[in-house]
């Protein structure tokens, strides 16, 4: 039986091993980031600077070395790129662990644990964001990447819901070490996935002469500009409603943690809707048609700062997640088609960091503004700024429609 056209890299065995290491880490990940965000909540009444802070010190390294990591995955063999920064994941995740049991929490120390392991993760996002194009022929790419980010929102969705029982009846530090356990299930399993031999073409392996290379492989390709761009003023000032969440569940709708796992667990719903549904589109879309997605996420962002009640904000919290995620699923899809394999990892380092590099210095800014202002206020100043720079780009991109990425060709 012929597969519907977003499950067509679900045909490749060794993209569902790549697959399911993907599954089993982001499960672990997103459990231990509940944690420590309930964590820093209650040890600061969800203060808006210091659940800012967690979130800048745990991505902040996204912003510091993802061009390093481009370079070195395009260096290296990825899958061991991957695997090694899988076990560095692994044992911070346990130290979290021991720190919960031997009861040495305190915000500054789950500060540094959580910058390294944001560490980890920027070491290696690179290398798995290349990985996915590896593992698939390229009229499947988009299928891929399609699935690989409705792995990332259903983890968003599902586990966070999970944390809740599994924190209630044995800590964070259960949570911490199931992360452990995860990020290392992960590395068996990426060492059983078979991958193209990769091929460095690159002779020069000078890091500022091959970084220069990777931007320089972008600007040939006029749309990669535009595409990384607006990754980045989405990844500055929309994407970090998930962080804010203890704020906004705590100060502006009075719910407390229950409405920091129902507003997470929100946010996942429309992710995976919004990720899963760019994988039905057959013929593409047009860069002005991911603007108007890009404008829909702003909007929606500002509205939820307005709402007060809890289940009107529910609705528009599924709403953003899913416009949101359409868009930076649909930007990344165009990326991968846009560049060659011999500069995947430094273009696609460039990505992340527009997408999660900036997002620590948005979660700071919006913490510090929202101490100043008001959450609230501070969450319709973010949203208007995205909303002009996506209206802006629209009217451009309007006049001169063209055609960016085709999955058929």
């Amino acid at each position: 039986m012929k597969l519907p056209r977003v499950f067509a890299a679900a045909r490749s065995p060794d993209f569902r091993l790549f697959w399911a290491s993907n599954s089993v880490v982001l499960g672990g990940y997103w459990v231990s980031w509940v944690s420590m965000q309930l964590i820093i909540s209650r040890l600061t009444n969800a203060a808006s600077s210091a659940v800012g802070l967690l979130t800048f010190f745990s991505l902040v390294p996204m912003l510091l070395l993802l061009p390093y990591a481009g370079v070195i995955a395009d260096r290296y063999e990825r899958r061991r790129v991957l695997q090694t920064s899988q076990l560095g994941l692994a044992l911070v995740a346990a130290l979290l662990a021991l720190v919960g049991i031997f009861h040495l929490t305190s915000v500054p120390l789950i500060y540094a644990l959580a910058f390294a392991l944001g560490v980890g993760q920027a070491m290696g996002a690179p290398a798995m964001q290349a990985l996915v194009a590896d593992a698939v022929p390229r009229e499947d790419l988009v299928s891929a990447v399609s699935l690989t980010s409705v792995t990332l929102n259903v983890a968003r969705m599902v586990f966070p819901v999970a944390a809740l029982p599994l924190v209630v009846w044995g800590g964070p530090q259960a949570a911490f070490a199931l992360y452990a356990v995860a990020a290392l299930s992960s590395v068996v399993l990426i060492g059983r996935v078979r991958m193209p031999r990769h091929v460095v073409t690159d002779t020069d392996f000078r890091f500022w002469s091959r970084l220069r290379h990777g931007w320089l492989h972008v600007r040939e390709r006029p749309p990669a500009t535009t595409v990384l761009s607006m990754v980045a003023v989405t990844g500055l000032f929309t994407s970090c409603m998930t962080a804010y969440s203890p704020v906004i569940a705590t100060q502006i709708l009075h719910r407390g943690d229950s409405g920091f796992f129902a507003l997470t667990a929100a946010i996942g719903i429309g992710a995976a809707i919004g990720a899963f549904s760019v994988g039905f589109l057959s013929n593409g879309m047009r860069l002005w048609q991911q603007t108007v997605l890009m404008l829909g996420a702003a909007l929606s962002f500002c509205v939820v700062g307005v709402l007060t009640d809890f289940v009107p904000t529910l609705a528009v919290v599924v709403v953003y997640g899913a416009l949101l995620f359409a868009t930076q699923t649909m930007l990344a899809t165009t990326l991968q088609f846009l560049i060659e394999d011999s500069a995947r990892g430094r273009v696609m380092s460039l990505y992340q960091l527009g997408w999660a590099g900036l997002i620590p210095i948005g979660s700071l800014g919006i913490g510090l503004l929202g101490s100043a202002i008001g959450p609230s206020r501070a969450m319709v100043a973010f949203g208007t700024v995205a909303s002009a720079y996506a209206l802006v780009l629209l009217v451009r991109e309007r006049a001169r429609p063209a055609l960016i990425v085709s999955p058929a060709r």
